[in-house]
């Protein structure tokens, strides 16, 4: 299995963007140093320090840059080993790294890789009796009718449309019935299909997607005692609503599950 990290420095941006309190040439050679144990590394223990580092950097110092993210997400996944699995932390710095600049190479790397993990991870699923998640990104119905639509510009055709509709009674005797009944069908078909795919794209972008940073029973009700199985680790979902310490989560497949809070990552 080939990863892909980016190895390019940020001295620039920490410098900018850590606090003075912090050290900015201090952080900076955390970054370096990172980077250098990555790119010799060749064994996951080693792979597990620049992780380690990264996650510093990420958590005790705020960076959000892609770059950080995605060496993060990468380094997380090649230091599992037989003791520990880190998918579900790869899983989750890769999206954030996709979050926090969706059109830059760093995201499309981490895109990349992404697919890389989740193959490997089905790949290693099947094998087990307890098999049937199927590790992608969340995509239930509405997610692959409309998360390709823009509902701003949905929304743009919906309301002119609809103006049209409604004013077309106005000139019922200027225009001839045959053309002015055209005219209305065609307007009530556009505002239908614009209407309706403004609705589903806003619900498809309200929703909150995480991963499972470790594998979690899943209890059927919030109350439940008795857990109604097991979820892996790097299992993506919608969440659906927190209480308690539980989150209600639903997979792709529509299967629906309450889960303790402090197992799910929200990128």
């Amino acid at each position: 299995m080939k990863l892909f990290g980016f190895a390019t420095a940020l001295a620039s941006f920490l410098t900018l963007f850590i606090a003075p309190a912090a050290g900015a040439a201090t952080v900076g050679q955390m970054f370096e140093e990172a980077v250098s144990v990555f790119n010799d590394a060749d064994s996951p223990e080693e792979y597990g320090k620049a992780a380690e580092t990264f996650r510093t950097l990420h958590e005790t110092y705020r960076i959000q840059s892609p770059e950080l993210l995605l060496n993060l997400g990468v380094s997380e996944f090649l230091s599992r080993d037989d003791t520990e699995d880190r998918a579900g932390e790869a899983v989750l710095a890769l999206s954030r790294a996709i979050r926090v600049a969706p059109d830059s190479l760093a995201a499309g790397l981490a895109r990349k890789n992404l697919q890389q993990i989740r193959r490997t991870l089905n790949e290693t699923q099947s094998g087990r009796t307890s098999g049937g998640f199927v590790f992608a990104p969340y995509n239930d119905t509405y997610t692959a009718l409309f998360s390709w639509i823009n509902p701003d510009i949905a929304a743009a055709v919906f309301i002119p449309a609809w103006f049209v509709l409604i004013l077309i009674p106005i000139f019922r005797r200027r225009v001839g019935r045959k053309p002015l009944m055209a005219t209305a069908a065609i307007m009530a078909l556009i505002v239908v299909a614009s209407g309706v795919a403004t609705a589903g794209a806003l619900k498809v972008k309200g929703y909150t997607t995480g991963v499972l940073l470790d594998s979690s029973p899943c209890y059927d009700e919030l109350l439940s005692i008795e857990p109604a199985g097991e979820l892996p680790e790097g299992l993506e979902f919608r969440l659906d609503g927190k209480k308690d310490q539980r989150v209600r989560i639903t997979l792709s497949s529509g299967r629906t599950a309450w889960v303790p809070a402090d197992r799910v990552g929200v990128p």
